[in-house]
């Protein structure tokens, strides 16, 4: 009974260790349930995780994708940035220039007055230089009416000492028709025919002198004809210049604006740029509002970044008007640098056409100078023309009083002296004296002639002077067509 009760006893040690281990084994099933409920429990979550991790992971790169299409979006902004400040660049360049241009169109409107000022003054010109053409031929009349005068009072002159000679060649003709000479060989009678022989030879030789002074008016008629075609050519010249010159500042200022084609095609292309990023950010969008729900810190970030975003697109969008009046500045630039060139070269012609008016100015200064001489040589020319009629008068009593001298001669011809009477050699001595002074009114005419001729000299070298001038004036017509024309 002790073994069976030693072994009841063991038993029951067993027994209760078998309790404790039972109670700790009902504890640690207790713990394990509770550990498998959690395990479920955490198998549930973990798939939930798992199923929120791929929809995390979809969301990380759609999130990805959206932070390389922003740092896209942010170059573009920097570079659209960049455009804004060369479109506010352009703009007040832009400014400043539209301020030349306002000058330049001033100085534009300048030169348009200076051309029709310039346009008053070429005809000013034009008519002071036919009164200077008219001053001219006046003194070249007035030179030869001087010179008409000149002669013409010589001619008097003669006439003066003609009716003295006259006067007393008519005593003496009174006191020889009682006398009646029959000696052929009279010494006074062989000294009368040699005077006679004397004067035909000096008509002879103003005969002579009448023709060389008719061939020389004819070659002054001759050099005023070839004046006239020269002056017509240099008319012609400057006509044909100024409208060669019309014609090209007509070409030149015509627009020119071949740009539009280009900023349409670039402006295209940007547009379906943007169109297709708003599309792909637009996309995004809508998955990221699908699955930020379930993450806060996403939602915040993705929240984030639509306004960022919203803002970006509100700034492309104004950008994007910017960038279109930039390039509409762009145009317009161009055709106001145009539009500059075209008004500098304007005003270089402008300075020009001053200083042609300033010479233009001193021309006329001078042909005023010349017209009030002008006019004071027509009043001149006017008494001049008074005292040739009355020379002319004179003259034909000069000749008048010549037949009569020649209806003389030819009685005196008749007339024979025998006697040698002191009276009668001093008449001839007197005689032969004033047949001197003939012969110095012969050297006189002679001394006219050779200055006609060295006024027919100095004509043809201001003749040659004037052809100089014409091959001047198309020259320089010549220089300023073609420095118009490099212009263009």
């Amino acid at each position: 009974m002790e073994d069976e009760l030693d072994s009841l006893r063991a038993v029951n040690e067993q027994y209760e260790s078998l309790q404790r281990t039972n109670a700790a084994m009902e504890d640690e099933l207790d713990s394990l349930r509770a550990v498998n409920e959690q395990y479920e429990s955490l198998q549930r979550t973990n798939a939930a995780m798992e199923d929120e991790l791929d929809s995390l992971r979809a969301v990380n790169e759609q999130y990805e994708s959206l932070q390389r299409t922003n740092a896209a979006m942010e170059d573009e902004l920097d570079s659209l940035r960049a455009v804004n400040e060369q479109y506010e660049t352009l703009q007040r360049t832009n400014a400043a220039m539209e301020d030349e241009l306002d000058s330049l169109r001033a100085v534009n409107e300048q030169y348009e007055t200076l051309q029709r000022t310039n346009a008053a003054m070429e005809d000013e010109l034009d008519s002071l230089r036919a009164v200077n053409e008219q001053y001219e031929t006046l003194q070249r009349t007035n030179a030869a009416m001087e010179d008409e005068l000149d002669s013409l009072r010589a001619v008097n002159e003669q006439y003066e000492t003609l009716q003295r000679t006259n006067a007393a060649m008519e005593e003496e003709l009174d006191s020889l028709r009682d006398v009646v000479a029959e000696d052929a060989e009279d010494p006074i009678l062989n000294v009368y025919r040699e005077f006679k022989r004397e004067c035909n030879e000096s008509g002879n030789v103003v005969g002579t002198m009448t023709g060389q002074i008719l061939n020389l008016e004819r070659k002054l008629k001759e050099i005023e004809r070839l004046k006239e075609v020269a002056e017509y050519r240099c008319e012609f010249i400057k006509e044909k210049s100024r409208e060669i010159i019309n014609c090209v500042m007509e070409e030149y200022k015509k627009p020119a604006n071949n740009s539009g084609t280009a900023g349409g095609a670039h402006e295209t292309t940007e547009e379906s740029t943007l169109q297709r990023h708003l599309s792909r950010l637009e996309k995004l969008d809508e998955g990221i509002r699908e699955q930020s729900k379930e993450e806060k810190a996403v939602n915040e970030e993705l929240e984030e970044l639509r306004h960022l975003n919203a803002a970006m697109e509100d700034e492309l969008d104004s950008l994007r008007a910017l960038n279109e009046q930039y390039e509409a500045l762009q145009r317009t630039n161009a055709a106001m640098e145009d539009e500059l060139d075209s008004l500098r070269a304007v005003n270089e012609q402008y300075e020009t056409l001053q200083r042609t008016n300033a010479a233009m100015e001193e021309e006329l200064d001078s042909l005023r100078a010349l017209n009030e001489q002008y006019e004071a040589l027509q009043r001149t020319n006017a008494a001049m023309e008074d005292e040739l009629d009355s020379l002319r008068a004179v003259n034909e009593q000069y000749e008048t009083l010549q037949r009569t001298n020649a209806a003389m001669e030819d009685e005196l011809d008749s007339l024979r002296v025998v006697a040698e009477d002191p009276d009668i050699l001093n008449v001839y001595r007197e005689f032969k004296r004033e047949c001197n002074e003939s012969g110095n009114v012969v050297g006189t005419m002679t001394g006219q002639i050779l200055n006609l001729e060295r006024k027919l000299k100095e004509i043809e070298r201001l003749k040659e002077v004037a052809e100089y001038r014409c091959e001047f004036i198309k020259e320089k017509s010549r220089e300023i067509i073609n420095c118009v024309i490099g212009g263009v």
